[in-house]
């Protein structure tokens, strides 16, 4: 289950991504994706990435490492068919923002963290960011 997170909810838009001055409203699509996909809120994913040491100073993220921190398995691919997952756009690098996450849900409809609502997919994908969660055997 899909949980619809928007990065600039007013209870976290104004928060910081990890230990820096990055702001969710301008820069946690990723985490809030990825929130999407865990269930538990932005901030809680944020708390355990910061705390576990998976994004940097800058605000990177290491995505294998937050995958892991949150018992998840992560893969990057150029395509994919296997859903929901995190896709990557850079649909907006002429406005200076060089990539977007968003998570797609079934190919076709997609939860933009922009807005944290259900739409058809406007963007052309560049990557897909696969984190599932793990299966106790």
């Amino acid at each position: 289950m899909v949980v619809s997170y928007s990065q600039i909810d007013k209870k976290w838009a104004n928060k910081f991504i990890g230990n820096t001055n990055l702001t969710f409203k301008k820069y946690a699509c990723f985490i809030t994706s990825i929130a999407m996909l865990d269930g538990r809120t932005p901030l809680e994913i944020n708390k355990i990435l910061t705390d576990g040491k998976a994004i940097n100073k800058d605000g990177l993220l290491f995505p294998a490492k937050a995958a892991d921190l949150l018992g998840m398995t992560y893969s990057y691919k150029k395509s994919n068919d296997v859903f929901p997952c995190i896709c990557e756009t850079n649909h907006y690098r002429k406005l200076g923002i060089p990539q977007h996450f968003f998570t797609m849900l079934d190919g076709i409809k997609i939860i933009d963290p922009l807005g944290g609502i259900k739409i058809n997919n406007p963007y052309k994908i560049v990557s897909y960011r696969l984190f599932t969660k793990d299966v106790p055997a």
